[in-house]
C-alpha cells in the first residue's frame, strides 16, 4: 500500500512539474496612432467697451443695471439720463476651431474698480455675457461653422451716494478657452 502510494505521489508530482508544450499561436495587429491640432481661439474687443452711459445721483446710493442689449434700468437714488454718452456693452469677437465650445471667464475677479480723475471710485459687479449662439445669458458660447461668435457683456454699476460727478473708467480682463 505505501508503494501504491509512493507511486502516486511521484506520478502527481512528476505531473505537475511537467511541461507539455501545445501549438500557441500569436497574432499581431496594427492600430492606429495620432493627434489632432485644432485652430488657436482668439478673442478680440469688437467696436464698443462697457459704459453705462450718463446718469445723475441723489443722496441715496443705487445702482445701474446694463442688460446685455443695452438697456438700462437703475434702483435707488440714481437717475437714468440719455445724456451725451450712451450706454454700450462691451462687445468681443471669438474666432477658433469651427463648431467648438467655449468658456468666458473674467480673470480680473468678478468686481471692477472705476474711478475719475479726481480717485472717487465706484465699483461694477454681476457680470452677465449674452453670446450670438445662445439664447440665454451665460458664460459658454459655441463658434460657428466659420469658427466665428461674438458675445456682449453687461453689468451693475454701484454708484455711492451723492456720487461726485465725472467720467469714470477703468480695466477689466475677459478670457476664452475652449471648453
Amino acid at each position: 500500500m505505501r508503494r501504491i502510494l509512493f507511486c502516486t505521489a511521484a506520478l502527481l508530482i512528476t505531473a505537475a512539474f511537467s511541461t507539455t508544450v501545445q501549438g500557441q499561436g500569436s497574432t499581431l495587429t496594427a492600430i492606429t496612432a495620432g493627434a489632432k491640432i485644432i485652430t488657436p481661439i482668439s478673442l478680440t474687443a469688437g467696436a464698443t467697451a462697457l459704459h453705462f452711459g450718463t446718469m445723475s445721483v441723489t443722496a441715496t446710493a443705487g445702482t445701474c443695471i446694463l442688460a446685455t442689449d443695452a438697456s438700462r434700468t437703475s434702483t435707488g437714488g440714481v437717475n437714468i439720463s440719455a445724456g451725451p454718452v450712451v450706454a454700450t456693452n462691451a462687445l468681443f469677437n471669438v474666432a477658433g476651431e469651427p463648431n467648438a465650445a467655449y468658456l468666458i471667464t473674467f480673470p480680473s475677479g468678478p468686481t471692477i474698480t472705476v474711478s475719475n480723475a479726481l480717485s472717487n471710485t465706484m465699483t461694477i459687479s454681476t457680470l452677465t455675457v449674452q453670446c450670438s449662439s445662445k439664447t440665454v445669458n451665460g458664460t459658454t458660447g459655441a463658434l460657428s461653422t466659420l469658427g466665428a461668435d461674438n458675445f456682449a457683456i453687461g453689468g451693475t454699476l454701484h454708484v455711492n451716494a451723492s456720487q461726485p460727478d465725472g467720467n469714470y473708467t477703468g480695466v477689466f480682463n475677459v478670457n476664452v478657452d475652449y471648453n
